[in-house]
């Protein structure tokens, strides 16, 4: 029995997911176990992963989803804790070792680290996920997490043990993509978290990335059935705060269209989002902004998503 299970879903990436592999077994922390669920992969992914000899498992299975491959993992752990890490992202080496020992000194059930965004065609940086996300000072974490997931897929270690408490993985269609945010907030509710304020892992930009080009107004409705079965999970944390992150999920919609070109759509968005949260500075600045012509929007937009992600 490992210590740590790292679970990697996967679907058609043999041409990633040596890398990731590799990234995993660079780790300084050596008492793990992976196992790797290929849901469903028409492409060479098995013979890559059969390169990896050692402590990889490989466990194949028909298509169903990135949640579904999750939950597979979780039921063939043997770990204390789990990992997770999608098979197009990468991990730093000491990624486990710092965070199995922040679990051991803070005594908490679950941890998260900082990661960095990086283009796949270039390698360059496109810096970390803590400045394009808001993350809160304290360890009780379920309110801000309902506001927006500042916790990156490929970070978190959890007990596995906890998994008992608050279930599987949603695999409706639905949440596609965004079942780790549902998953999040349902442990948040029942768990503080630990943090390590370092960047350990590295997420991959790539056109073939399961967010990539969704459009605006699916997501936007993906998110909101995430709320809605937060409110449902833990009512008595989540319900008070449901309209002001439905509201959130609409602005961030919003900014989406904007960026796209659609300002119309992008208008009845952010008025959308006043109806939920009358209070909603950033609506209200979104819908003036529809209101200047495509070409100013959209410099203004990628002005503030510059100043956010750099700081400068």
């Amino acid at each position: 029995m490992a210590f740590v299970s790292v679970i990697i879903p996967t679907y058609n990436r043999a041409l990633l997911i040596g890398q990731t592999l590799a990234s995993v077994q660079a780790q300084t922390f050596s008492d793990y176990e992976v196992i790797v669920v290929d849901d469903g992969s028409t492409d060479a992914t098995a013979q890559v992963v059969a390169g990896f000899d050692g402590n990889v498992k490989y466990i194949a299975k028909q298509n169903g989803g990135q949640a579904s491959a999750r939950n597979v993992g979780i039921q063939y752990a043997t770990g204390e804790y789990v990992a997770f890490l999608d098979s197009d992202d990468l991990w730093l080496p000491d990624k486990l070792a710092r965070q199995v020992a922040c679990l051991r000194d803070t005594k908490r059930q679950w941890v998260y680290c900082d990661t960095e965004l990086f283009d796949d065609a270039t390698g360059r940086s496109l810096g970390r996920y803590s400045r394009t996300v808001c993350r809160p000072q304290q360890n009780f974490v379920a309110r801000e997490l309902l506001f927006g997931d500042f916790i990156a897929s490929p970070t978190p270690v959890v007990r596995r043990s906890v998994f008992e408490c608050v279930g599987w993985f949603d695999e409706s269609p639905e949440l596609r993509s965004r079942e780790d945010w549902e998953m999040w907030l349902r442990i948040a509710a029942l768990y503080e978290v630990a943090y390590v304020p370092e960047v350990l892992a590295r997420y991959r930009i790539h056109s073939g990335g399961v967010t990539f080009g969704q459009d605006p107004l699916t997501v936007m409705h993906s998110r909101m059935a995430v709320v809605a079965r937060a409110v449902a999970f833990a009512p008595d944390i989540y319900a008070g705060l449901r309209r002001r992150a439905l509201a959130n999920v609409c602005v961030a919609a919003g900014g989406s269209l904007v960026t796209r070109g659609d300002l119309g759509s992008a208008r009845v968005t952010f008025v959308r989002a006043m109806a939920f949260w009358p209070l909603s500075g950033r609506a209200y600045m979104g819908w003036f902004m529809t209101l200047l012509g495509r070409q100013v929007t959209r410099a203004l937009v990628a002005a503030l998503l510059w100043v956010r992600r750099y700081g400068v």
